[in-house]
């Protein structure tokens, strides 16, 4: 959250990028689903793959849970699957309104690894692939 987009943006632009958002007040898996949606598809989420916040799991268990991420959960609901062994605290971090998070960012599989090392390179030391596109099935988003 403390690191603009901009590098970041200006990386993607020279690969196949077929969608991208900011993660901002409808967390991970609402901007997921508004990337799904207009794409006919399904976003696979693979929770282990998720950089999570230091502290994160003890405030999840504390209850400090925001009023965006209950009001997420609802608006999400059949939208999403969320697989029984994905733990309490991953479940409410992609729920979760990052104000001014990170980049979600579809791109070609094959453009995929030197997106990472750009984007790595350009100050963004935990961009990672969190997960893959695939053909449109019941849920906008799966995460497992």
């Amino acid at each position: 959250m403390a690191t603009l987009n901009k590098a970041a943006s200006e990386a993607m632009l020279r690969y196949d990028v077929h969608a991208a958002t900011d993660v901002t007040g409808f967390g991970l898996l609402g901007h997921g689903h508004e990337m799904a949606r207009g794409s006919e598809a399904t976003l696979r989420i693979e929770a282990s793959a998720l950089p999570l916040l230091p502290d994160l799991e003890r405030l999840v268990v504390e209850g400090h849970l925001t009023g965006g991420c209950k009001r997420n959960r609802a608006y999400l609901d059949g939208k999403v699957s969320i697989a029984p062994p994905v733990a309490d605290t991953l479940r409410e971090a992609a729920y979760d309104p990052q104000t001014s998070g990170g980049l979600l960012i579809a791109v070609a599989a094959g453009d995929a690894e030197a997106l990472l090392a750009d984007l790595r390179a350009s100050g963004h030391e935990s961009a990672r692939r969190i997960g893959s596109v695939a053909a449109r099935g019941r849920y906008w988003v799966e995460l497992s």
